[in-house]
């Protein structure tokens, strides 16, 4: 069913895009923090005059910022490679799943590569939570996409209708654990957060004295979410692997070398008194080992 005009109205799509800097709290304007300078100048004088009713943006700006100059991060700033690292893998993978269609295509072959088309964008849900220090939003996420993609396993060679409809994803997960050792305990990691146990629950409490806290977001939970992230990216690889060979092109999967390991333990070097970063980092090391 197609939604109404009156509907798409009232109810439009938010653009994928993630900001880490807010101009003028009052009127926000998002923007990124490696945009030039003179740029976030110019945006901010507008912006901040015609909250005060200034009608003049380049006197508001001689006037109020002339010795402003902002701060440019890099791009070699961790958060941005791990996050670009990310996409340009995703993309490649994508590029390649979406040509690929066998000769004689059964039920769950394609079934599995509709479902395979539906990661990058949920990965790019989970990065805005990772961003935002979201931990638990994004592992969230996390945990449906590697049900999603052991599910797409375990059917990808069906063509009966009934066996792939009352296929479970929970009781999918043996169909990644032969392609990639760290499967089972990531799973095992991210359930024991989604069904909020005291080993992750604790992590969200605070206390001061005489006070008890709650933590919703924070930049160690950011740097758990992104090590989660990469660990998920080196499962659904070697997923999207096993998938190209059940579309009858074993050949088709893209060569380029992850950076997953590497960044991960980079990441590490930055709290490296942190249990769940290092857990996550011994993940993918029994890949290598």
């Amino acid at each position: 069913m197609e939604p109404s005009a009156e509907l798409v109205g009232q109810l439009p799509l938010f653009q994928m895009r993630d900001f880490d800097v807010l101009l003028n709290q009052s009127v926000p304007v998002g923007i990124d923090s490696g945009y030039a300078s003179e740029l976030r100048l110019r945006l901010s004088a507008a912006s901040l005059s015609f909250s005060m009713g200034n009608k003049s943006v380049d006197h508001f700006r001689k006037q109020y910022l002339k010795d402003l100059v902002y701060p440019v991060s890099s791009p070699g700033r961790l958060d941005k490679r791990i996050a670009g690292s990310l996409k340009d893998g995703l993309q490649k993978l994508d590029k390649v799943l979406s040509n690929l269609e066998p000769p004689k295509p059964k039920l769950g072959q394609m079934v599995a590569k509709w479902t395979f088309l539906r990661i990058p964008f949920s990965f790019d849900l989970a990065v805005t939570c990772a961003q935002r220090g979201a931990l638990f939003e994004c592992l969230a996420i996390v945990r449906m996409i590697l049900e999603q993609a052991a599910w797409s396993l375990e059917i990808r060679s069906s063509d009966d209708f009934n066996e792939i409809t009352t296929r479970q994803a929970q009781q999918s997960l043996r169909a990644l654990r032969p392609i990639h050792p760290a499967a089972g305990s990531f799973y095992g990691w991210l359930s024991a957060h989604a069904h909020w146990t005291y080993d992750a629950h604790i992590k969200a409490f605070f206390h001061t004295p005489g006070q008890i806290g709650m933590r919703l977001a924070d930049p160690l939970y950011k740097g758990q979410a992104l090590g989660a992230l990469l660990v998920l990216f080196e499962v659904v690889r070697a997923a999207y692997n096993c998938l190209f060979e059940a579309l009858d092109n074993i050949h088709a999967a893209p060569n380029f070398e992850s950076l997953g390991l590497v960044l991960l333990r980079e990441l590490w070097t930055l709290a490296p008194e942190d249990m769940d970063i290092r857990r996550l980092n011994e993940m993918l090391a029994l890949r290598e080992n």
